[in-house]
């Protein structure tokens, strides 16, 4: 019996014979008949069977391809049939064979050509296809292997076909219980969908989605599985980024939200460096700030609390090699292996780094600070995680303006505020009541160091002929003594700033040209003039333990403290004065009334 087929079964009879007693018998069995005379005409069709004789099976040209017509060829004995069939014929009858063992052979023979050409069909369908397709036996051996299996894999069919599957590739699960669910999904239904890893041989690491189907024989026994592989390796790449693109967008807008509400910087900058962890993950992190060409740690997370100690005195040179590539380029600074990498500059208490990603924090075109990852494995960072850090470096100097605006808004309040009551004990009517400027002087020096700190101050005026300095008060906790002699013609910042009538400032007074040494504890020196409508009457001369203790801000208020300073003690001067001579024109009328008495 033929197989069920939708193709035409159109059998051609190409002979000088007639064979009258052939077509009938095809068309029981259901074919069409046909005859043609030469191979020309022959050309023309394309029947599922041709019957020949010898003398034309010559005449057929050679064939492999599929659609090529099974050639049964009618011989004259059986000992002919050798001849024909190496002559390229399938199958021969005799005008002896009986009429059902024709049909029968006839049946065989199409049914095969019908079978390769489904075959043929399939395989083709299946090259054509882009996803991978293989068939593997009860053993994972390879039974079938399509061309999109081996465009993925790089290995050939004739290099596999035969062979265990594993030499093609390793698989790796995702979630690793997925083995056990696949095993009992094929048991139970006969198929199973899901994602895994595959390893090739020459290396490359490929995220496929994967199909099995089992495979039964007649018997319902195992005879393989189907394998379906479609290579999602780019999806899930663009589905990566998209995720760390959403990722970084939320974290940056988090802390957008965060530099809109508030100005506290050390609530920023944590918030900062917790938002570069969902993007960016690493064990550590810190913010850098540069000071006087050094950069200082003033912001971290993910430290032990003995290095976080030792990033409170911690200053680095912009000199070294990472920090001055960013400082020179602006771009950042990644190192796969510290181990590795020349550029790295070890330190004990952090020898643990192995991997470092590094960007400058710009502000106004100029480098103000850098954002740093460290990391205790190699190769954790990438180009890609340099180029999301900057994101957050933009963030970063940002929220460094607003600390420093921050700052500069507290101290100044905080300045005014002491300023506020230095100023108002100037005016109060005890300073005005003083019995003299020593006593005033005296509470000046006290109240700097009350409402200033940390300094030790001193008062010293101009006699009333100009010509000498007096020391008339000293106050200060560190207790520094300032016993020199000073003459306004010689050496020393108290001369200086009388002399010329500005503030003289000594950040360090061991490399100040014209600082006279008078307490070795002395390491800077501020000597502010009291300057008033007739001059400078005196100064102000303030003294710390410590290198650089007076930045612009307290210049600036100091100096005002003095202008303050200096009217309150020319009130004083101009109080006692009318004061003396009320007293006097007092007892001048005092003694005219008791001449006028005595007289009369």
């Amino acid at each position: 019996m033929l197989a069920p087929t939708d193709i035409p079964l159109q059998a051609i009879l190409f002979s000088k014979h007639s064979f009258v007693w052939l077509p009938p018998l095809l068309q029981q069995a259901g074919f069409t008949v046909d005859t043609v005379n030469d191979v020309e005409e022959l050309s023309s069709h394309y029947p599922i069977l041709l019957i020949v004789d010898e003398e034309t099976l010559a005449q057929v040209p050679p064939s492999q391809q599929p659609e090529r017509p099974a050639i049964l060829v009618v011989v004259e004995h059986d000992l002919d049939a050798e001849r024909a069939l190496s002559a390229g014929a399938d199958e021969y009858i005799t005008p002896s064979t009986s009429p059902a063992a024709v049909v029968n052979r006839v049946q065989l023979l199409v049914n095969a050509r019908l079978n390769e050409r489904q075959v043929h069909l399939q395989n083709e369908m299946l090259a054509k296809i882009s996803d991978v397709v293989f068939v593997l036996d009860s053993d994972s051996n390879v039974l079938y292997w399509n061309e999109g299996a081996e465009n993925l894999y790089g290995v050939k069919a004739s290099e596999i076909i035969g062979r265990p599957r594993s030499e093609a590739y390793r698989y790796e699960w995702i979630p690793p219980d997925d083995d056990q669910q696949m095993s009992e999904a094929l048991d139970q239904h006969g198929w199973w969908r899901g994602e895994s890893i595959h390893h090739t041989r020459d290396g490359r690491q490929l995220n496929v989605e994967v199909s099995v189907s089992v495979l039964k024989n007649a018997d319902e026994t195992l005879r393989g599985f189907l394998c379906v592989i479609r290579d999602i390796t780019e999806r899930k790449r663009v589905e990566a980024a998209e995720r760390e693109q959403r990722m970084l967008a939320e974290a940056l807008r988090d802390t957008a939200s965060a530099l809109t509400r508030t100005l506290d910087p050390q609530s920023v900058m944590n918030l900062i460096l917790e938002n570069v962890g969902r993007v960016v993950p690493h064990q550590s992190a810190n913010i850098m700030t540069i000071e006087d060409n050094t950069a200082r740690i003033a912001f971290s997370r993910g430290y032990s609390p003995e290095v976080k100690a030792l990033f409170e005195t911690l200053t680095l040179p912009v000199s070294l090699p990472t920090l001055s590539f960013m400082l020179a380029t602006g771009e950042s600074v990644l190192i796969f292996d510290t181990q590795q990498d020349s550029r790295w500059q070890p330190m004990d208490e952090m020898n643990w780094i192995r991997s470092h990603v590094a960007t400058p924090i710009r502000a106004y075109d100029h480098v103000i600070g850098f954002l740093n990852l460290d990391s205790d494995q190699p190769n954790t960072f990438t180009i890609a995680d340099a180029e999301r850090l900057r994101a957050f470096a933009d963030q970063t100097a940002i929220a460094i303006e607003n600390a420093q605006l921050y700052d500069a808004i507290y101290r100044d309040a905080s300045e005014m505020r002491a300023l506020h009551r230095a100023t108002g004990i100037l005016f109060t009517a005890n300073l005005f009541t003083a019995e003299d400027v020593r006593s005033v002087a005296e509470q000046i020096a006290q109240t700097v160091v009350n409402e200033f700190g940390k300094v030790d101050c001193g008062v010293i005026m101009l006699d009333e002929s100009r010509t000498q300095l007096i020391r008339l008060a000293r106050a200060g906790e560190f207790g520094l003594a300032a016993d020199t002699e000073l003459q306004l013609d010689g050496q020393g910042l108290v001369p200086e700033a009388i002399r010329t009538g500005n503030m003289v400032y000594a950040p360090d007074v061991r490399a100040h040209p014209l600082y006279v040494a008078s307490d070795s504890r002395t390491r800077s020196e501020l000597v502010v003039p009291f300057r008033t409508m007739k001059g400078v009457i005196g100064v102000l001369d303030l003294q710390s333990a410590e290198v650089d203790a007076f930045d612009a801000h307290d210049r600036r208020v100091m100096q005002v403290f003095a202008e303050r300073a200096a009217v309150a003690i020319e009130n004083m001067k101009l109080y006692n004065e009318i004061q003396q001579r009320v007293n006097e024109r007092t007892s001048e009328l005092n003694r005219v009334k008791e001449r006028a008495e005595a007289i009369l």
